[in-house]
């Protein structure tokens, strides 16, 4: 239980910092110079001047940070769902931030697609967890949620 707990933890703690740190490099890149982010009516009007690329790179910045969050939460607890918990933080704070400030429309629909897809393909893309089966078989992969080991030794198992 411990090892699921600190998996969700560290991909949550990751991927928060990603975002936060990749959106001020992209911040700088497109926010109109002229403008403090810190005053809320400066940041609707910095949003409303933000060119598409903008937008793209934010929704560029949401993939990453999701998918690589979720992965290191998948395995690290060895759960794929643990990928889908990451996406849904993720997926509740963009909600917010596109309640708070102005976005276009297609900005908040791709945002939940693509945030869903990376929280997918995480959870797949992450090995979960590997066992020794205490046999001369070697090793065997569990993949989690379809409840069957997958021989990887070669040699046919049983």
């Amino acid at each position: 239980m411990a090892r699921k707990i600190f998996g969700v933890i560290s991909g949550l703690a990751l991927a928060f910092v990603l975002i936060m740190v990749l959106e001020m490099v992209s911040s700088y890149a497109f926010a109109p110079p002229a403008l403090d982010p810190s005053d809320p009516e400066a940041a609707k009007e910095m949003m409303r001047r933000m060119p598409a690329v903008g937008f793209l790179s934010v929704l560029a910045i949401y993939f990453v940070s999701t998918f690589v969050g979720g992965f290191t939460a998948a395995k690290i607890s060895r759960e794929a769902w643990a990928a889908w918990v990451v996406a849904a933080f993720i997926l509740v704070a963009a909600i917010a931030n596109v309640v708070m400030l102005p976005h276009p429309i297609w900005f908040t629909v791709l945002a939940v697609a693509l945030i869903g897809a990376a929280g997918w393909l995480a959870g797949r893309s992450a090995p979960l967890a590997w066992t020794d089966t205490g046999s001369d078989d070697g090793l065997r992969y569990y993949g989690g949620d379809t409840g069957r080991d997958h021989d990887v030794s070669g040699d046919g198992g049983d």
